[in-house]
């Protein structure tokens, strides 16, 4: 069975291109670009490099790797059914602007309203 030629990546920066353009490994330059707590150990230069180097390669985070990453997308699926799924768009963008106001971990599906 003979290998497939890798294709060369069109889509632009990822993280290990940028980490081998600093000299600096894969986990630090993730640490610091997610603001993750390991990233309090790395001097403030070295996080001044890496932001600079990322705005200058014009990195984006691949939101797909990072989904299969963290097997969480943060996506809400609705259900629609019945003659008139119309009607139910008023509901959806409330529950839009509640999901966006609000993005606590909850219990249920549907946010809790005030009582009055």
């Amino acid at each position: 069975m003979t290998e497939r030629p890798k294709s060369p990546r069109t889509d632009g920066t990822t993280l290990k291109d940028l980490a081998k353009h600093l000299g600096l490994t894969k986990g630090t330059v993730s640490a610091v670009l997610n603001d993750s707590p390991y990233a309090k150990a790395i001097p403030q230069h070295t996080k001044n490099r890496i932001f600079a180097a990322a705005q200058a390669m014009n990195y984006q985070p691949n939101f797909f790797a990072r989904t299969l990453r963290k097997k969480r997308t943060n996506t809400v699926g609705v259900p629609m059914s019945g003659p008139s799924p119309w009607m139910v768009g008023p509901k959806i963008s409330l529950m839009r602007i509640s999901l966006i106001r609000d993005t606590r971990p909850r219990s249920s599906a549907f946010p809790r309203r005030a009582r009055m």
